[in-house]
């Protein structure tokens, strides 16, 4: 099976069968299958490292290292397992950037970065004088109006290594650390992005160019209605059907 493209030299996704045929080729030893499901998942690297820029290491240092934990993944992954391959990847890939971060000792912080930080932690300290509690991502988010990830990350430059280890949860011998949890929730939304783009690539181009114009563009239905050359109420339906199809596939995909 050789790399699939659309025509214009460029890599399109694998349906959820043929990663699966791959993955099954790769255990019993096959490189070039290996090779293509490399190919065909940098970009799930590229999105994540787009996480972790700003924290002293270069975009191709991270990717290279996001690479390896993608080869991980595929070298590990269980084809007889129920679980997309994607999901398994993703925590793989951000365990091998966050090993390096780790090992790497000292980070150099960008002013960017360290701009954020100090307004997630105004943010932090303003919650708990008021409510008199730890704030959660979800407060944070209100607050600040950073997504999950930029506090994550100004979470963890804000705090020494040694506290990214305290014990947030502790139950019936099951405890979860600082850290776990903000990787947790990244991983889980890493995971819901990437289901997403996947799912929206698998629509027929009118399908998407709908949902595309109308829930990332902002636009009314009446005014690509008037872009396409058909009715209103057309595009109603054509959204609707859009949306239903779309649920479909993220159902299949997460």
């Amino acid at each position: 099976m050789e790399p699939v493209t659309n025509g214009k030299g460029k890599t399109t996704l694998l349906t959820e069968e043929e990663t699966f045929c791959l993955l099954r080729r790769v255990s019993s030893g096959d490189q070039q299958a290996k090779a293509i499901l490399i190919e065909h998942n940098l970009r799930l690297v590229k999105s994540i490292v787009g996480r972790f820029l700003g924290r002293g290491v270069e975009f191709d240092d991270l990717f290279q290292i996001g690479s390896l934990g993608l080869m991980k993944a595929i070298e590990r992954f269980n084809p007889d397992h129920e679980v997309k391959f994607s999901t398994y990847a993703v925590p793989m890939i951000i365990g091998e950037i966050k090993q390096y971060f780790r090992k790497s000792g000292s980070i150099k912080i960008s002013r960017g970065l360290q701009e954020l930080a100090q307004m997630v932690m105004k943010a932090r300290g303003d919650f708990i004088e008021e409510k008199g509690e730890e704030p959660t991502l979800s407060d944070l988010e209100k607050i600040t109006d950073l997504s999950r990830e930029e506090i994550a990350a100004a979470l963890e430059v804000s705090k020494p290594l040694s506290s990214l280890q305290e014990i947030v949860y502790d139950e019936g011998g099951s405890s979860l650390t600082l850290e776990e949890q903000v990787g947790t929730e990244m991983e889980e939304q890493m995971v819901e992005d990437f289901a997403l783009r996947q799912a929206l690539q698998q629509l027929d181009i009118r399908s998407r160019m709908i949902i595309e114009e109308r829930f990332f563009g902002e636009k009314t239905q009446s005014e690509i209605a008037s872009k396409i050359g058909v009715s209103q109420v057309q595009i109603s339906r054509l959204e609707k059907a859009a949306l239903n199809r779309l649920r479909e596939l993220l159902h299949e995909n997460i």
